[in-house]
């Protein structure tokens, strides 16, 4: 599963490095490159990155199950999903910082950056809506292919449309029979 998520990281990394360079770029058009306001677009570009960083953990997690890479048991993904998206947010931090560095270095005063220097006011609440969102994924998971392996059977030969074409026909032709036979005895 980590080698899943690293490669998913690695393309999510190249599409923050670009978002920065934009938001720099702007910047430095308007000429405010070595602004306050450049830092507060930077930093909103990476807390933006860490919510969307949940469900590419979540998903991530939903097809490690899926492969049979990870064990479905409820209290597990969520300790490595937790895990996974503190991890993240580490790395967030770091190329937002990197990115930061040489803007806040150009700047006369930087206590107004200050509280835009990592993103750990954020972090509480991305663990909170991520054990919900991954609750509600694994919910559907549950509910879609079954829990224990009686279910997931069943329920992959019944996606198959013959298999329950069969399936109908026969309930079908057992409810009928049923009824037939319910109704020869009250007659009789």
């Amino acid at each position: 599963m980590d080698d899943l998520l690293t490669l998913r990281w690695q393309d999510r990394d190249r599409g923050l490095a670009k978002k920065f360079l934009a938001v720099k770029e702007e910047m430095n058009r308007r000429g405010i490159i070595h602004s306050s306001i450049t830092i507060q677009e930077l930093h909103e570009v990476a807390k933006n990155e860490l919510e969307e960083s949940r469900t590419v953990v979540v998903d991530t997690i939903i097809d490690a199950i899926n492969r049979q890479l990870l064990k479905f048991d409820r209290p597990y993904p969520d300790q490595i999903a937790r895990q996974r998206l503190s991890d993240r947010k580490d790395q967030i931090e770091s190329h937002f910082k990197e990115h930061a560095r040489g803007v806040q270095k150009g700047l006369q005063n930087d206590a107004m950056t200050s509280p835009y220097m990592n993103l750990n006011q954020y972090n509480e609440h991305a663990l909170s809506e991520l054990s919900i969102e991954l609750a509600q994924s694994l919910d559907r998971y549950e509910r879609d292919r079954g829990a224990n392996t009686r279910d997931r059977i069943l329920n992959s030969l019944l996606n198959m449309k013959v298999i329950a074409a069969i399936v109908i026909i026969v309930t079908v032709l057992a409810a009928a029979l049923g009824l037939i036979l319910l109704f020869k005895k009250v007659i009789e």
